[in-house]
């Protein structure tokens, strides 16, 4: 009887690889690869984070790198939806959706690794998550 998560590996690992073939073969730009290289950024950047503080976790890595095959797999079906309804700034948005998030996530790891983060970044970074006081 085969393991749950070799059988979760394989499919990840198939997901991410179908995923970059159907978009390369789609044409869809350099988008897509700034969001690989911010998708690898944050975790890296994570993983650092959590190794300094002490909390590095097999579990939470593995539902990071199956988070980020969720988010290669939502951009693939933009990707998709948008050639058949011939709307295609419909993946466009999707990964500008995607970068925000990835960008935030860096920004909030480069705080767990104490690197100086400017002022009016960390506020707005605060206003985007609610944190401010105020109305979410």
């Amino acid at each position: 009887m085969m393991k749950k998560t070799p059988a979760f590996l394989f499919i990840g690992t198939s997901t991410g690889a179908g995923t970059i073939f159907s978009i390369n073969g789609g044409n869809m730009g350099d988008l897509f690869y700034v969001l690989m290289f911010f998708m690898v950024l944050d975790y890296i950047t994570g993983l650092a984070a959590a190794l300094i503080e002490g909390k590095l976790s097999s579990k939470e890595g593995f539902k990071g790198i199956f988070s980020k095959a969720a988010i290669m797999a939502i951009v693939a079906g933009a990707h998709v939806t948008g050639g058949i309804l011939r709307m295609p700034f419909m993946v466009e948005a999707v990964i500008f959706f995607y970068l925000g998030n990835e960008l935030l996530s860096i920004l909030e790891n480069a705080g767990r690794l104490h690197v100086p983060i400017p002022d009016v970044i960390v506020k707005a970074i605060e206003l985007l998550k609610g944190k401010n006081g105020g109305t979410k």
